[in-house]
Protein backbone atom coordinates (compact mmCIF):
# COMPACT_ATOMS: atom_id res chain seq x y z
CA UNK A 1 0.00 0.00 0.00
CA UNK A 2 2.90 2.17 0.55
CA UNK A 3 4.82 2.28 -2.88
CA UNK A 4 0.71 2.68 -4.23
CA UNK A 5 -0.05 6.00 -5.32
CA UNK A 6 -3.73 5.70 -5.93
CA UNK A 7 -6.40 3.04 -4.16
CA UNK A 8 -9.49 1.91 -6.68
CA UNK A 9 -10.69 -0.73 -4.74
CA UNK A 10 -10.67 -1.17 -1.23
CA UNK A 11 -11.79 -4.60 0.94
CA UNK A 12 -12.38 -3.61 4.53
CA UNK A 13 -13.03 -5.36 7.67
CA UNK A 14 -14.94 -2.99 10.06
CA UNK A 15 -13.34 -4.77 13.18
CA UNK A 16 -10.10 -3.87 12.17
CA UNK A 17 -7.95 -0.99 13.99
CA UNK A 18 -4.83 0.13 13.08
CA UNK A 19 -4.54 4.23 13.07
CA UNK A 20 -1.16 4.21 10.94
CA UNK A 21 -3.05 2.59 7.60
CA UNK A 22 -5.43 5.22 7.90
CA UNK A 23 -2.56 7.98 7.50
CA UNK A 24 -1.04 6.11 4.67
CA UNK A 25 -4.47 5.84 3.46
CA UNK A 26 -5.77 9.20 3.80
CA UNK A 27 -4.48 10.70 0.43
CA UNK A 28 -4.51 7.37 -1.75
CA UNK A 29 -8.33 6.68 -1.41
CA UNK A 30 -9.38 10.25 -2.77
CA UNK A 31 -10.31 8.60 -6.19
CA UNK A 32 -11.49 5.37 -4.75
CA UNK A 33 -14.33 3.49 -6.97
CA UNK A 34 -15.16 1.08 -5.27
CA UNK A 35 -15.79 0.00 -1.12
CA UNK A 36 -16.25 -3.74 -0.21
CA UNK A 37 -17.32 -3.56 3.87
CA UNK A 38 -17.59 -6.28 5.97
CA UNK A 39 -17.13 -7.88 9.77
CA UNK A 40 -16.42 -11.80 10.05
CA UNK A 41 -17.06 -11.19 14.10
CA UNK A 42 -17.53 -8.99 16.88
CA UNK A 43 -16.33 -5.99 16.65
CA UNK A 44 -16.06 -2.50 18.67
CA UNK A 45 -18.95 -0.41 17.16
CA UNK A 46 -16.90 3.11 17.78
CA UNK A 47 -13.91 1.84 15.64
CA UNK A 48 -16.29 0.75 13.15
CA UNK A 49 -18.48 4.14 12.80
CA UNK A 50 -14.60 6.18 13.05
CA UNK A 51 -13.96 3.88 10.12
CA UNK A 52 -16.82 4.58 8.11
CA UNK A 53 -17.03 8.09 9.15
CA UNK A 54 -13.58 8.22 7.64
CA UNK A 55 -14.21 7.24 4.41
CA UNK A 56 -17.12 9.36 3.95
CA UNK A 57 -14.53 12.55 4.41
CA UNK A 58 -11.66 11.49 2.13
CA UNK A 59 -13.62 9.48 -1.36
CA UNK A 60 -13.90 12.22 -3.58
CA UNK A 61 -16.84 10.12 -5.25
CA UNK A 62 -17.30 5.92 -4.98
CA UNK A 63 -19.07 4.10 -7.59
CA UNK A 64 -19.85 1.01 -5.95
CA UNK A 65 -20.15 -0.31 -2.70
CA UNK A 66 -20.89 -3.62 -1.32
CA UNK A 67 -21.61 -4.72 2.40
CA UNK A 68 -21.62 -8.03 3.53
CA UNK A 69 -21.44 -10.45 6.30
CA UNK A 70 -22.96 -8.38 8.74
CA UNK A 71 -23.95 -9.83 12.02
CA UNK A 72 -26.02 -6.43 13.50
CA UNK A 73 -27.68 -3.43 12.02
CA UNK A 74 -25.78 -0.98 14.70
CA UNK A 75 -24.20 0.46 11.90
CA UNK A 76 -26.74 1.19 9.32
CA UNK A 77 -27.14 4.96 10.14
CA UNK A 78 -23.36 5.53 9.20
CA UNK A 79 -23.49 3.13 5.97
CA UNK A 80 -26.57 5.68 5.18
CA UNK A 81 -24.51 8.53 5.79
CA UNK A 82 -21.90 7.33 3.63
CA UNK A 83 -23.98 6.88 0.99
CA UNK A 84 -26.01 10.03 1.35
CA UNK A 85 -22.61 11.95 0.80
CA UNK A 86 -21.69 10.28 -2.26
CA UNK A 87 -23.95 11.13 -5.49
CA UNK A 88 -22.39 8.70 -8.44
CA UNK A 89 -23.27 5.42 -6.66
CA UNK A 90 -23.51 3.22 -9.26
CA UNK A 91 -23.56 -0.03 -7.84
CA UNK A 92 -24.52 -1.42 -4.39
CA UNK A 93 -24.47 -5.27 -3.29
CA UNK A 94 -25.84 -6.14 -0.07
CA UNK A 95 -24.97 -10.14 0.79
CA UNK A 96 -26.02 -10.48 4.25
CA UNK A 97 -24.57 -14.02 4.70
CA UNK A 98 -25.93 -14.93 8.09
CA UNK A 99 -28.90 -16.68 9.91
CA UNK A 100 -32.26 -16.12 8.00
CA UNK A 101 -33.90 -14.77 10.98
CA UNK A 102 -32.01 -11.80 11.35
CA UNK A 103 -32.21 -10.74 7.94
CA UNK A 104 -35.06 -8.22 8.20
CA UNK A 105 -32.83 -6.18 10.21
CA UNK A 106 -31.66 -4.60 7.12
CA UNK A 107 -34.82 -2.91 6.13
CA UNK A 108 -33.90 0.80 7.04
CA UNK A 109 -30.14 0.52 5.35
CA UNK A 110 -31.46 -1.38 2.13
CA UNK A 111 -34.55 1.18 1.99
CA UNK A 112 -33.01 4.10 2.82
CA UNK A 113 -30.32 3.70 -0.06
CA UNK A 114 -32.42 2.63 -2.64
CA UNK A 115 -34.31 5.67 -2.13
CA UNK A 116 -31.26 8.01 -1.75
CA UNK A 117 -29.64 6.65 -5.09
CA UNK A 118 -32.88 5.69 -7.35
CA UNK A 119 -31.42 7.84 -10.32
CA UNK A 120 -28.14 6.53 -10.07
CA UNK A 121 -27.77 3.18 -9.55
CA UNK A 122 -27.41 0.40 -12.65
CA UNK A 123 -26.94 -2.80 -10.60
CA UNK A 124 -28.71 -3.81 -7.43
CA UNK A 125 -27.51 -7.11 -6.07
CA UNK A 126 -29.49 -8.05 -3.19
CA UNK A 127 -28.73 -11.72 -1.30
CA UNK A 128 -29.87 -13.51 1.96
CA UNK A 129 -32.59 -10.81 2.86
CA UNK A 130 -36.22 -11.14 3.90
CA UNK A 131 -38.46 -8.74 1.94
CA UNK A 132 -41.56 -9.00 3.85
CA UNK A 133 -41.02 -5.51 4.88
CA UNK A 134 -38.95 -3.90 1.93
CA UNK A 135 -41.45 -2.62 -0.62
CA UNK A 136 -40.47 -3.88 -4.46
CA UNK A 137 -40.99 -0.55 -4.95
CA UNK A 138 -37.94 0.98 -4.17
CA UNK A 139 -36.54 -1.41 -6.48
CA UNK A 140 -38.88 -0.35 -9.21
CA UNK A 141 -37.87 3.39 -8.91
CA UNK A 142 -34.66 2.72 -9.91
CA UNK A 143 -35.31 4.17 -13.29
CA UNK A 144 -31.43 3.46 -14.54
CA UNK A 145 -31.09 -0.18 -13.15
CA UNK A 146 -29.51 -2.28 -15.73
CA UNK A 147 -28.46 -5.05 -13.49
CA UNK A 148 -30.77 -6.75 -11.16
CA UNK A 149 -29.69 -9.80 -8.65
CA UNK A 150 -31.79 -11.29 -6.24
CA UNK A 151 -30.71 -14.52 -4.69
CA UNK A 152 -31.69 -16.62 -1.81
CA UNK A 153 -34.49 -14.21 -0.71
CA UNK A 154 -37.72 -15.11 1.27
CA UNK A 155 -41.03 -12.71 2.23
CA UNK A 156 -42.14 -11.33 -0.86
CA UNK A 157 -45.49 -11.76 -1.91
CA UNK A 158 -47.50 -11.04 -5.24
CA UNK A 159 -49.87 -8.96 -3.84
CA UNK A 160 -47.17 -6.33 -2.40
CA UNK A 161 -46.02 -5.46 -6.12
CA UNK A 162 -47.38 -3.18 -8.36
CA UNK A 163 -48.93 -5.13 -10.75
CA UNK A 164 -48.81 -1.74 -13.69
CA UNK A 165 -45.32 -0.69 -13.43
CA UNK A 166 -41.82 -1.96 -15.06
CA UNK A 167 -38.30 -1.97 -15.48
CA UNK A 168 -37.26 1.11 -17.91
CA UNK A 169 -34.03 -0.88 -19.53
CA UNK A 170 -33.09 -3.73 -17.14
CA UNK A 171 -30.52 -6.05 -19.25
CA UNK A 172 -29.75 -8.76 -16.71
CA UNK A 173 -31.94 -10.81 -14.08
CA UNK A 174 -30.82 -12.98 -11.41
CA UNK A 175 -33.86 -14.47 -9.63
CA UNK A 176 -32.48 -17.76 -8.56
CA UNK A 177 -32.72 -19.58 -4.97
CA UNK A 178 -35.67 -17.40 -3.79
CA UNK A 179 -37.98 -18.41 -1.39
CA UNK A 180 -41.43 -16.65 -2.75
CA UNK A 181 -43.71 -18.39 -5.24
CA UNK A 182 -43.25 -18.87 -9.08
CA UNK A 183 -46.17 -15.86 -9.11
CA UNK A 184 -43.76 -13.30 -8.09
CA UNK A 185 -40.69 -14.97 -10.23
CA UNK A 186 -43.20 -14.58 -13.39
CA UNK A 187 -44.46 -11.03 -12.50
CA UNK A 188 -40.34 -9.85 -12.22
CA UNK A 189 -39.88 -11.16 -15.65
CA UNK A 190 -42.46 -9.59 -17.21
CA UNK A 191 -41.41 -6.49 -15.78
CA UNK A 192 -38.17 -6.91 -17.20
CA UNK A 193 -39.60 -6.52 -20.57
CA UNK A 194 -38.31 -6.31 -24.20
CA UNK A 195 -34.36 -5.00 -22.56
CA UNK A 196 -33.70 -7.99 -20.79
CA UNK A 197 -30.66 -9.90 -22.41
CA UNK A 198 -29.15 -12.60 -19.83
CA UNK A 199 -31.37 -14.03 -17.17
CA UNK A 200 -30.12 -16.33 -14.67
CA UNK A 201 -33.01 -18.73 -13.03
CA UNK A 202 -33.82 -21.67 -10.81
CA UNK A 203 -34.33 -23.30 -7.15
CA UNK A 204 -32.58 -25.45 -4.58
CA UNK A 205 -36.04 -27.61 -4.34
CA UNK A 206 -36.81 -29.27 -7.62
CA UNK A 207 -40.76 -28.66 -6.03
CA UNK A 208 -40.59 -24.83 -6.69
CA UNK A 209 -39.07 -25.42 -10.22
CA UNK A 210 -39.83 -23.28 -13.33
CA UNK A 211 -43.01 -23.67 -14.74
CA UNK A 212 -45.31 -22.86 -17.78
CA UNK A 213 -46.54 -19.36 -16.44
CA UNK A 214 -43.18 -18.69 -16.29
CA UNK A 215 -41.77 -20.20 -19.60
CA UNK A 216 -44.94 -18.53 -21.00
CA UNK A 217 -44.23 -15.18 -19.28
CA UNK A 218 -40.40 -15.58 -20.71
CA UNK A 219 -41.11 -15.85 -24.06
CA UNK A 220 -44.10 -13.16 -24.59
CA UNK A 221 -42.14 -10.28 -22.66
CA UNK A 222 -38.59 -11.24 -23.01
CA UNK A 223 -38.07 -12.35 -26.83
CA UNK A 224 -34.51 -10.22 -26.98
CA UNK A 225 -32.93 -12.83 -24.58
CA UNK A 226 -29.48 -14.32 -25.98
CA UNK A 227 -28.01 -15.97 -22.84
CA UNK A 228 -29.91 -18.03 -20.50
CA UNK A 229 -28.93 -19.99 -17.63
CA UNK A 230 -31.46 -22.26 -15.63
CA UNK A 231 -30.70 -24.84 -12.40
CA UNK A 232 -32.54 -26.55 -10.05
CA UNK A 233 -34.56 -28.61 -12.67
CA UNK A 234 -34.36 -32.09 -13.60
CA UNK A 235 -33.86 -33.72 -17.28
CA UNK A 236 -38.07 -34.06 -17.52
CA UNK A 237 -38.42 -30.35 -16.90
CA UNK A 238 -35.80 -29.29 -19.17
CA UNK A 239 -37.41 -31.16 -21.66
CA UNK A 240 -40.57 -29.01 -20.93
CA UNK A 241 -38.06 -25.69 -21.04
CA UNK A 242 -36.66 -26.40 -24.93
CA UNK A 243 -40.56 -26.55 -25.99
CA UNK A 244 -40.96 -22.74 -25.19
CA UNK A 245 -37.37 -21.40 -25.75
CA UNK A 246 -36.52 -22.54 -29.26
CA UNK A 247 -37.44 -19.67 -30.71
CA UNK A 248 -34.71 -17.72 -28.83
CA UNK A 249 -31.55 -17.13 -30.63
CA UNK A 250 -29.19 -17.41 -27.70
CA UNK A 251 -25.75 -16.74 -27.79
CA UNK A 252 -25.09 -18.58 -24.49
CA UNK A 253 -26.91 -21.60 -22.51
CA UNK A 254 -26.37 -22.78 -19.14
CA UNK A 255 -28.16 -26.10 -17.33
CA UNK A 256 -27.76 -27.43 -14.28
CA UNK A 257 -30.02 -30.06 -12.55
CA UNK A 258 -31.13 -30.65 -9.47
CA UNK A 259 -29.06 -33.69 -8.59
CA UNK A 260 -26.32 -35.68 -9.71
CA UNK A 261 -28.60 -37.91 -11.84
CA UNK A 262 -28.05 -38.94 -15.03
CA UNK A 263 -26.99 -36.35 -18.03
CA UNK A 264 -28.38 -33.59 -20.55
CA UNK A 265 -26.45 -34.90 -23.03
CA UNK A 266 -29.24 -37.15 -24.51
CA UNK A 267 -32.25 -34.40 -24.46
CA UNK A 268 -33.89 -34.27 -27.59
CA UNK A 269 -34.78 -30.82 -26.86
CA UNK A 270 -31.16 -29.69 -26.37
CA UNK A 271 -29.57 -31.77 -29.86
CA UNK A 272 -32.32 -30.21 -32.26
CA UNK A 273 -31.87 -26.60 -30.71
CA UNK A 274 -28.54 -27.06 -31.01
CA UNK A 275 -28.30 -28.60 -34.88
CA UNK A 276 -31.16 -26.17 -35.85
CA UNK A 277 -30.31 -22.58 -34.08
CA UNK A 278 -26.95 -21.29 -35.65
CA UNK A 279 -26.88 -18.04 -32.62
CA UNK A 280 -25.30 -20.68 -30.33
CA UNK A 281 -21.79 -20.23 -28.83
CA UNK A 282 -21.37 -21.51 -25.34
CA UNK A 283 -23.11 -24.67 -23.54
CA UNK A 284 -22.67 -24.71 -20.32
CA UNK A 285 -23.37 -27.84 -18.50
CA UNK A 286 -23.91 -28.34 -14.39
CA UNK A 287 -20.63 -29.88 -12.38
CA UNK A 288 -22.66 -33.04 -11.45
CA UNK A 289 -23.85 -33.99 -14.71
CA UNK A 290 -22.56 -37.66 -15.96
CA UNK A 291 -20.85 -35.59 -18.74
CA UNK A 292 -17.71 -34.78 -16.07
CA UNK A 293 -17.64 -38.03 -14.43
CA UNK A 294 -17.47 -40.79 -16.79
CA UNK A 295 -15.47 -41.22 -20.32
CA UNK A 296 -17.59 -43.57 -23.17
CA UNK A 297 -18.72 -43.36 -26.30
CA UNK A 298 -21.83 -41.19 -25.83
CA UNK A 299 -19.48 -38.68 -24.31
CA UNK A 300 -16.92 -38.63 -26.83
CA UNK A 301 -20.30 -38.34 -29.72
CA UNK A 302 -21.62 -34.90 -27.44
CA UNK A 303 -18.16 -33.33 -27.92
CA UNK A 304 -17.88 -34.13 -31.52
CA UNK A 305 -21.36 -32.58 -31.95
CA UNK A 306 -20.89 -29.32 -30.27
CA UNK A 307 -17.60 -29.35 -32.32
CA UNK A 308 -19.43 -30.04 -35.37
CA UNK A 309 -21.42 -27.11 -34.65
CA UNK A 310 -18.34 -24.77 -33.49
CA UNK A 311 -19.95 -24.57 -29.43
CA UNK A 312 -17.34 -24.28 -26.86
CA UNK A 313 -18.59 -26.59 -24.16
CA UNK A 314 -17.69 -24.89 -20.38
CA UNK A 315 -18.55 -26.12 -16.69
CA UNK A 316 -21.25 -24.56 -14.69
CA UNK A 317 -22.04 -23.84 -11.21
CA UNK A 318 -24.94 -21.48 -9.84
CA UNK A 319 -22.79 -19.01 -8.08
CA UNK A 320 -24.28 -17.70 -4.61
CA UNK A 321 -22.25 -14.90 -3.85
CA UNK A 322 -21.64 -11.68 -5.63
Amino acid sequence: MRQSQRLNCLNWNIRFNDKKILEIMQHKIKYLDHLILYCDGEYDINIARMYINFFKNHFQNLSSLKINILYDNKCTKDFISLVKSKNNLEEFIFDYKSVKWNADKFDDLITNILELRANSITKLVLNNLDFSKISFDYILKCINLEILVLRSNEGLKFEDIDLFTSFNNLKKLDLSFNDWSSEVTTLIIKKAGNNLSSLTIGEEDNKKSINDDTLIALTQYCPNINSLSISGVCNKGFEMIFKYIKNFRLVTLQLYQNKMKGTIMNLEGLLNYIEYEETLSTLGIGINDYYWHYYNYDRDNFKDFLEKHNIRLILYKPRFYY
